[in-house]
């Protein structure tokens, strides 16, 4: 794994899913992180697991892309952090596109996500 992370900072991720997806009223994503942060106690494999709910992977691919994302620098963050309407975006060339392809919404929350809270 390219980053280390807590689990206070994992849950993080949770709120920033929930305001991209407009469930401000309804936290139905924190309520999914708590239930998968229970369950599996490690941060790592927590954030694996709850990322596999939005992008519909296995956890091994969800760990292949953050690691790919993980080695763009945090400098280009920003480049990730608006987004674009879904149905915009063609389909994915590869496992971590470029934010000219992009960014799509796995990688626009995971970098509103580094920004908010993994400053490196």
């Amino acid at each position: 794994m390219a980053f280390i992370v807590n689990m206070d900072e994992v849950r993080l991720l949770a709120p920033i899913v929930d305001k991209y997806f407009r469930c401000i009223d309804d936290p139905q994503y924190v309520i999914l992180m708590e239930s998968i942060a229970d369950e599996l106690m490690i941060p790592e494999d927590t954030l694996y697991e709850f990322l596999s709910y939005l992008v519909l992977a296995p956890p091994e691919v969800i760990q292949t892309m953050l690691d790919l994302f993980f080695e763009i620098p945090y400098e280009q963050m920003p480049l990730y952090t608006i987004p674009k309407p879904v149905d915009s975006l063609p389909r994915a060339p590869c496992l971590c596109p470029l934010p000219r392809d992009g960014p799509y919404p796995w990688q626009t929350i995971i970098a509103q996500w580094r920004t908010q809270v993994l400053r490196y």
